[in-house]
């Protein structure tokens, strides 16, 4: 982003007037069915043995409301990820 314009994070990184989560989603965002187990990470990129790592399409949402619900990352930038799996760069399929 440029210096005049800001992007979302730097509009509300310092800002305390009121209550904000920026939430990212992890590097891959997969179809698949809700099972309510996800971790988080605070200001960091998910990984899973030093690959990125996902979540489901339909497990996001879920992390996205318990947040809401349990405030734990209120002025933060964090992001949900559980394991699924993933096809790696050389195309096998791992499952984690």
């Amino acid at each position: 982003m440029s210096a005049e314009r800001p992007g979302p994070m730097e509009m509300f990184e310092h800002d305390r007037s009121c209550d904000w989560s920026f939430v990212s989603p992890p590097w891959f965002l997969r179809p698949g069915p809700r099972t309510g187990a996800y971790r988080t990470t605070i200001r960091e990129l998910p990984l899973e043995d030093d690959v990125p790592a996902g979540i489901s399409v339909a497990d996001l949402p879920v992390a996205i409301a318990d947040e809401a619900e349990r405030r734990k990352f209120v002025h933060a930038h964090w992001s949900a990820a559980r394991d699924i799996a993933v096809t790696s760069r050389t195309g096998i399929s791992v499952s984690r």
